[in-house]
């Protein structure tokens, strides 16, 4: 009897999908792709937008973009939490590591899940109405790789100080969209408090 459980333990370990890994900190480490979407959607707070994906090791990634209306403040990316006012969110830097292979990681998903012709759909929509459900979630998707694509909120260096960088509005280069960057906010560099 105890033989046949631990086999059966075993062949349900095997064909299982990945399990979610149990280690608090690995979403420190650049997620390993490929990764599966478990959710991405907004808080009706003025739209601050949130995504959750696994990667290949079973890390849980939860990254979200600070966009409460009447909230001031710097409108930063977060990770380890969906909403910048939880428990464990970290201010994430849109250049490090991390965040660059997380937009890697969305933007191989995106064509893995939705042909060409959709993700233009997608691109080119100007509201979700246009989309059906599961493009909306494609289009938040998209949206978070380009929020992190355009480095919405610079890091901090070591010792506090902070370092000015440009904004852009781009769409993911990868998926062949389109690969023009516009300078935003006329031009002008910001820094994570002019926000």
């Amino acid at each position: 009897m105890r033989h046949w459980l631990l086999v059966s333990l075993f062949a349900l370990a095997v064909s299982s999908p990945a399990v979610v890994s149990a280690s608090p900190a690995c979403w420190r480490q650049p997620p390993t792709m490929p990764v599966t979407l478990e959710e991405a959607d907004i808080f009706r707070d003025g739209g601050t937008l949130y995504v959750m994906f696994v990667d290949a090791r079973g890390c849980r990634y939860r990254i979200t973009h600070d966009r409460r209306v009447g909230a001031g403040g710097p409108r930063c990316l977060y990770i380890n939490a969906t909403h910048p006012t939880h428990a464990g969110a970290t201010m994430l830097d849109p250049a490090g590591d991390v965040a660059g292979q997380a937009a890697n990681a969305l933007e191989h998903w995106l064509q893995s899940a939705y042909g060409r012709p959709t993700l233009m759909r997608i691109a080119s929509a100007t509201s979700m109405a246009e989309l059906t459900r599961e493009e909306a979630s494609g289009a938040r998707v998209f949206d978070m790789v380009r929020t992190i694509r355009s480095a919405p909120c610079p890091g901090r260096r070591a010792g506090g100080s902070s370092r000015t960088v440009a904004c852009y509005r781009s769409r993911p280069r990868s998926l062949g969209i389109d690969n023009r960057h516009e300078e935003c906010q006329g031009g002008r560099a910001m820094t994570c408090g002019s926000g």
